[in-house]
């Protein structure tokens, strides 16, 4: 990790580049509204848009049909099972953070987790982008671990239940 403060990690460092910087909420939420607009007008399948800043959600919103032969239309208290939807936003970051020269897909995630226990073998960002990092499944990992998963979970337990495993599945 050369070029960095002493106790300083390199998410760290990313974040005040202006990268990382974040719109004002309302901002996002006029975003989201127009975004949202065809699918308050029409009989179809509709969307949720959560925009969520460390655990707080700043931005929610909602519209169409989350069950269109029953009439359901989409709401605050919808709940959604995002699983592996997510992995392809977190791979473009990165990827895109990479083209600004804040990270390589070679960093080891020590260098990003520095908690992050060592298992005798280097795992960098491009093993966790094509799943060949060997950390185990995150919904094993949680449900060893008695989380939960009918309750949404918080970055924090998520984090807590990875750094716990032993062995991982090589």
């Amino acid at each position: 990790m050369t070029g960095l403060d002493p106790g300083e990690t390199r998410a760290e460092r990313a974040n005040e580049s202006g990268v990382m910087s974040m719109a004002k909420p309302e901002d996002i939420d006029r975003v989201a509204a127009d975004l949202l607009a065809p699918f308050e007008r029409s009989r179809r399948p509709g969307m949720t848009i959560g925009v969520v800043r460390g655990d707080r959600l700043i931005v929610h919103r909602s519209a169409g049909y989350g069950d269109i032969e029953a009439g359901l239309g989409l709401g605050p208290e919808t709940s959604f099972r995002i699983a592996s939807v997510s992995k392809q936003f977190t791979c473009a970051l990165i990827l895109m953070m990479a083209r600004e020269g804040l990270l390589s897909v070679e960093d080891d995630i020590r260098d990003w987790l520095p908690q992050w226990p060592d298992f005798g073998h280097r795992i960098t960002l491009d093993h966790l982008m094509h799943n060949t990092s060997g950390i185990r499944d995150m919904l094993e990992v949680m449900r060893l671990g008695g989380i939960d998963l009918d309750r949404p979970c918080r970055s924090q337990e998520l984090m807590d239940a990875l750094y716990r495993q032993r062995n991982p599945q090589l």
